[in-house]
């Protein structure tokens, strides 16, 4: 050996403890293999982000501005947001402005559906659409450290991404979860996207006087209202028994089966107020179901195919006031929630004898 004096005990320990941090280090800061980056998030989905405006008087009658973000949802511009965004005045004045906030200005309409967990669904107008959604996840597939990405509009700056992690799941009343990314004033409605790239949640908010603490709302939350807007929301993983999962791309809906897969498809028609038709892929398989039925159709498996498919529903209003129905999918014995829908229309909107609902949904099949 050659000559030299041997390191002591103590500093071999101070030294594997320094090769300790950095490796510890170095695998919690390696970015997941083949996940996304908030660059390639932001350009994925810059054109779906809302920047929001909500103008209404204030306590001494000037205007007051509210500004957060909201994400398209569907193609025909259903934004969702964080409805403490939005004044309780509902002649306060809506503006979006879509992937800057600089961009047009685009009047928006807040929908009267109602919602929980601070959550609310707008409208841009149908005449510019049709719009970029983005994609769904389910965010049952996290756990705790799992990588999470914000993109909203931060105080007066224009679209930007932030990195962090997951910190919590649940764990207070509110059934929040927590995550690491720095969130403040005008991020509020964020989405909140997974490691590749789908949204999974949206932000709620911080906690004044605790820095890093902040929320978001799990997208399994606003299923409710997503569906009740003929949305596609996927279910929470080990939710109702039964119930297939459904993957979505680009805001379409795609089966779980290719078409060689599905050997049965059945359609379920229930509450029917007053008078009911239902059609796939331009076959009347359901005609003039009326008031109080409930009807199956389980002979519709030929009239699939390839690529998209259409279930369309048109409903009439009869003698009465009121109109509605609600529908189900079932597709290899397992109920697709998904593809479920329910309508209802008031007695002070279904006019007598009129049409009260012409409503596509559509799905992919491969």
């Amino acid at each position: 050996m050659s000559g030299g004096v041997l390191p002591s005990l103590a500093a071999l320990n101070a030294q594997l403890r320094g090769w300790l941090i950095m490796i510890l280090a170095t695998s919690l800061c390696t970015p997941e293999a083949g996940a996304a980056t908030p660059a390639e998030v932001t350009t994925a989905n810059q054109d779906s982000v809302v920047f929001i405006e909500s103008t209404a008087p204030g306590p001494d009658g000037n205007p007051v501005t509210e500004t957060g973000t909201g994400f398209i949802v569907s193609r025909r511009g259903y934004v969702l947001t964080a409805n403490h965004l939005l004044s309780a005045n509902q002649s306060a004045k809506l503006v979006g402005h879509i992937k800057s906030r600089f961009a047009q200005a685009i009047p928006v309409q807040r929908l009267t559906i109602p919602g929980c967990c601070d959550l609310a669904l707008l409208s841009l107008p149908s005449g510019l659409g049709p719009f970029k959604p983005v994609t769904l996840g389910n965010p049952d597939s996290l756990k705790v450290g799992d990588p999470v990405i914000t993109l909203g509009f931060a105080l007066d700056t224009d679209l930007s991404a932030t990195a962090g992690i997951l910190g919590a799941q649940g764990g207070n009343t509110d059934g929040l979860w927590r995550i690491t990314n720095p969130v403040t004033w005008g991020d509020s409605g964020s989405p909140v996207f997974d490691s590749k790239g789908r949204v999974v949640g949206l932000v709620k908010g911080g906690v004044a006087g605790a820095a890093g603490v902040n929320f978001i709302i799990p997208l399994n939350f606003a299923c409710g209202l997503l569906l009740a807007a003929n949305v596609p929301c996927l279910p929470p993983t080990g939710g109702q028994q039964g119930v297939a999962p459904i993957a979505l791309s680009d805001g379409r809906l795609v089966m779980p089966w290719p078409l060689s897969e599905i050997t049965s498809a059945e359609l379920r028609l229930r509450n029917i107020d007053d008078y009911a038709d239902v059609y796939v892929n331009g076959t009347h398989v359901i005609n003039q179901a009326v008031y109080g039925q409930i009807l199956q159709f389980s002979q519709f498996t030929s009239l699939l195919k390839v690529g998209e498919n259409e279930i369309r529903v048109v409903i009439k209003n009869g003698q009465y006031g009121g109109c509605g129905a609600a529908l189900d999918v079932h597709v290899n014995g397992e109920a697709i929630q998904g593809l479920q829908r329910a309508w209802t229309v008031p007695i002070e909107n279904a006019f007598i004898g009129g049409l009260c609902v012409d409503d596509s949904i559509l799905f992919m099949i491969e």
